[in-house]
């Protein structure tokens, strides 16, 4: 049974990679080839989360042979399909968009598929701080500042562990300061002096904001 459903998943890998992928010459084609993509993934049924966990695990394990072999992680495109697969069955693994996303960017810079792979999980997980973090750190990398703002303050608010607050305020006040919002630039120090009022960096950057 797992044999025979791993064939058939590394069928529709090829054809779903490359339906969904793949240049995009309209929205109308966009959105058939979407739509084609679920009608065959429904064949799936409820089968659909086992099959995911499953090749989440092989994915993994891939990934480990690979690491072993010295290759580097924005290198590894052999996992790039297993990912795909995974976030087509269950649109609920963000960690699959995540590191799609993620590898197309650094391995490929290929800036406009990671933030369609992001745009399409934020769709179906619009409180993922995980994927709005990563579109405002790529759009940050990018120079897209008005960007970087709108996503990074998503960030900061579905952030809920410290490390993750920090994180997305630090990219809100860089943003914010490059574009001259001022308010937002003192909003983000007010929240970095909060949740580590012992640095006094963010004390010294706040009192000479409003020395500017």
């Amino acid at each position: 049974m797992r044999g025979s459903a791993l064939v058939i998943a590394g069928w529709m890998v090829l054809v779903l990679f490359g339906a969904v992928l793949g240049p995009s010459p309209s929205t109308h084609q966009n959105v058939s080839r979407r739509e084609r993509a679920d009608v065959m993934l429904d064949l799936f049924g409820e089968f659909r989360t086992v099959l995911a966990r499953y090749l989440w695990f092989k994915m993994d394990l891939f990934h480990e042979v690979l690491d072993d072999e010295g290759i580097e992680n924005s290198q590894q495109a052999e996992v790039l399909p297993l990912l795909r697969m995974i976030s087509l069955l269950d649109p609920s693994m963000v960690d699959a968009y995540d590191n799609i996303a993620w590898d197309l960017y650094r391995g490929h810079h290929q800036v406009e598929q990671a933030l369609e792979i992001l745009n399409e999980g934020l769709s179906k997980n619009q409180r993922s701080f995980q994927l709005n973090f990563r579109r405002a750190l790529i759009l940050y990398k990018e120079k897209r500042m008005e960007e970087t703002l709108v996503a990074s303050q998503e960030a900061v608010k579905l952030a809920v562990e410290e490390f993750d607050q920090l994180n997305a305020n630090r990219l809100m006040l860089h943003s914010a300061r490059a574009l001259k919002e001022r308010d937002l630039e003192r909003q983000a120090l007010d929240n970095l002096r909060a949740l580590r009022p012992q640095e006094l960096r963010w004390q010294e950057e706040r009192e000479r904001l409003e020395t500017r």
